[in-house]
């Protein structure tokens, strides 16, 4: 696929992070219920039960028109809702924008 006529762009994790984000254990460790994982080259912090599809409601980036690699593998769309994330899972999201 030719990509010199698409442009991408990738979306960032947001910057304010919420107290549950910031939630840790006496040893400055993650809380148990929460991993670690790359998006977009970030290191994020997750809940341990998230999906692709919630991680794209957690940023309200509308999955249209998005694609996702996990770990070097694209996944469908369909699969979003049915895909965890696990710690150090390495996600990428590229958002396809028209113009010219």
């Amino acid at each position: 696929m030719d990509k010199s006529n698409i442009n991408i762009e990738a979306p960032r994790p947001k910057a304010t992070a919420t107290a549950k984000d910031k939630k840790t254990v006496a040893s400055g460790e993650p809380a148990v219920d929460e991993i670690e994982i790359m998006l977009n080259g970030e290191p994020v912090k997750i809940n341990k039960q998230t999906s692709l599809l919630d991680l794209f409601n957690r940023y309200n980036i509308p999955p249209i028109n998005c694609a996702v690699e996990l770990n070097e593998n694209i996944v469908p769309h369909s699969e979003y809702a049915k895909t965890p994330l696990n710690a150090r899972s390495v996600v990428e999201i590229v958002r396809f924008v028209g113009g010219g």
